[in-house]
């Protein structure tokens, strides 16, 4: 009523503007509540869509970080096959050293002494990296003679190998008295990866270890006691099949030495003998580098390696 009243005391045109505004002011109410909902759900939603940005750039960002980590684990796989491609295994070493006398003879060499020394512990300290911890170096005195072109060629076969074969302190001189056939001594190294963890420390005696490692008795290493030489393995200072264990009947023919000043070995027609050791009623008195001293009877007499 006093809406009415007022406006029927206007003149017509205030009459008319007052209409106009007051249809403008229902037509936004109207407006504004029928749209309200909607404005809010768009607010809300272009929050989420920021927030959906926010998580897909973290997203990108460790993807990036994955395949940069991943990157570097195939890098290290590499690294760490050349570095095992480079090491012998326990069994490949053995067998290394224990073919190296017959690979001389395969250039025509005289093997002369063959020294093996036990498995040790590659030294680490605190800064090595872990990996190094199951490592082990093992080596040999090598000492052959012959011509001094295939000298060279039998220690180019030996290096000639995937695995890292280090060769040391060589030295090729003719012997006194000897005008051809120079005498070469050397010092081979290879480094062995363990598998698993490190063996535990033992106490090695050098009594009838594998081809006489140069260890002193009682000492302790951090190496795995290796299997003593079988007599029953092809004889390696010739070439041949497995031998049996019967000497040869009627004759003492020393085929091989392995010399340590500790323990020696001599090859014995087919057996593997040391100090002491009988063979076709001989008794084998003392194993030199080259030769073995025999007495049977009361007479002695000394025999070189034969081939």
């Amino acid at each position: 009523m006093i809406l009415i009243e007022t406006l029927a005391k206007l003149d017509e045109p205030k009459r008319i503007a007052a209409a106009v505004s007051a249809v403008l002011a229902m037509t936004c109410i109207c407006y504004y509540a029928i749209t309200r909902d909607f404005v809010v759900k768009l607010w809300a939603t272009k929050a989420k869509y920021a927030s959906v940005q926010a998580a897909y750039a973290g997203t990108e960002n460790q993807r990036a970080d994955f395949l940069n980590l991943q990157k570097q684990l195939e890098d290290k796989k590499k690294q760490l096959k050349e570095h095992e491609r480079k090491c012998f295994s326990s069994e490949q070493a053995l067998q290394f050293f224990e073919n190296i006398n017959t690979i001389a003879l395969e250039y025509k060499l005289k093997p002369i002494s063959r020294i093996i020394s036990a498995p040790k512990k590659l030294s680490v300290d605190k800064e090595t990296k872990p990996q190094q911890q199951f490592l082990e170096t093992q080596s040999a005195k090598v000492t052959v003679a012959g011509n001094y072109s295939d000298i060279v060629e039998f220690v180019n076969k030996l290096t000639d190998r995937p695995q890292k074969v280090c060769i040391t302190n060589l030295d090729i001189a003719l012997p006194p008295g000897e005008k051809f056939n120079p005498r070469a001594s050397f010092s081979i190294s290879v480094l062995i990866k363990l598998l698993g963890t490190p063996s535990r420390k033992t106490n090695i005696s050098t009594k009838n270890d594998v081809a006489n490692a140069t260890v002193a008795a009682g000492s302790e290493t951090d190496a795995q006691v290796p299997v003593s030489y079988p007599t029953a393995l092809r004889n390696p200072m010739r070439f041949g099949s497995a031998a049996t264990t019967q000497p040869e009947a009627g004759r003492l023919i020393v085929k091989g030495i392995l010399y340590s000043q500790d323990n020696p070995s001599a090859v014995i027609g087919n057996r593997i003998v040391h100090k002491g050791d009988k063979v076709l009623g001989a008794t084998v008195v003392r194993i030199n580098e080259d030769s073995v001293e025999f007495e049977m009877d009361g007479k002695r007499w000394t025999q070189k390696v034969q081939h």
